[in-house]
């Protein structure tokens, strides 16, 4: 499945109309979606992998989007097997891409599959950005939302946070929930990240922190310039960095 989130942005994940019960425990009645992205820029970017069940439509997707570009970056977020099983087919289709992860995401690559990469990565933590062209990625560590390893992504252009697991929803994407988008979504937080609420809260103001500093070092410590790329006004501006004591 491929369809635009912006221009610039595109979604190439696939939906799983097999699967019953997620992670074993989870009914889904509405199938399951596997969330990856494409960030298409003077440099293009690939967020996340998918089920090994369906590689090949993943990477077709990939292809389709990229419209015979080959993708720079593979951003891993999480190493669950939804989101990490296809990282070695990925790489051996595009030999020269660069994988973009934690540290500790790149230890459990060693695990899982015999190779960490070291010739063809970049390991990012907070506050790290990756410049893709008009756009900026901001890292942002999550630990324990809701595995040790897990990254979320900020794009500064669009405006757009890749989130992992932490916000995700129950449901494949091609269906339409009589209950309404929300309703799967509260259901998947409380079951999945639920019990990690303060980490997710710890996470939030984190990521609040780390968007306001970059944008404020790229304006050379200049609120209003800062606040106009993110689209918030001269007193929110200084009120959030107030609140979460970002610095330059």
């Amino acid at each position: 499945m491929q369809r635009s989130i912006t221009d610039t942005i595109k979604y190439v994940g696939v939906n799983d109309h097999e699967i019953d019960l997620f992670e074993g425990q989870y009914v889904v009645p509405n199938g399951m979606a596997y969330n990856s992205y494409a960030i298409i820029d003077y440099k293009t970017a690939i967020f996340d992998t998918v089920d090994a069940r369906f590689t090949h439509e993943w990477l077709d997707n990939i292809e389709s989007a990229l419209e015979g570009r080959k993708p720079d970056y593979l951003v891993v977020q999480h190493m669950e097997p939804d989101h990490s099983a296809n990282i070695v087919n990925f790489m051996n289709v595009y030999p020269n891409a660069t994988i973009v992860a934690s540290k500790k995401a790149f230890d459990m690559m060693q695990n899982f599959f015999g190779q960490a990469f070291e010739d063809r990565r970049r390991i990012v933590g907070e506050g790290d950005e990756l410049l893709l062209g008009a756009h900026t990625l901001t890292f942002v560590t999550a630990p324990m939302v809701h595995w040790p390893e897990v990254l979320m992504t900020y794009d500064a252009t669009d405006k757009v946070l890749f989130s992992a697991d932490g916000f995700g929803k129950f449901g494949a994407n091609d269906v339409e929930d009589p209950e309404g988008w929300d309703c799967e979504a509260r259901r998947y937080y409380f079951g999945i990240v639920g019990k990690f609420g303060a980490q997710a809260q710890k996470l939030l103001k984190a990521f609040e922190k780390s968007v306001l500093e970059n944008a404020l070092r790229r304006h050379g410590g200049n609120r209003s310039a800062a606040g106009r790329e993110l689209g918030v006004s001269p007193r929110m501006m200084n009120y959030r960095i107030n609140r979460c004591g970002a610095r330059v």
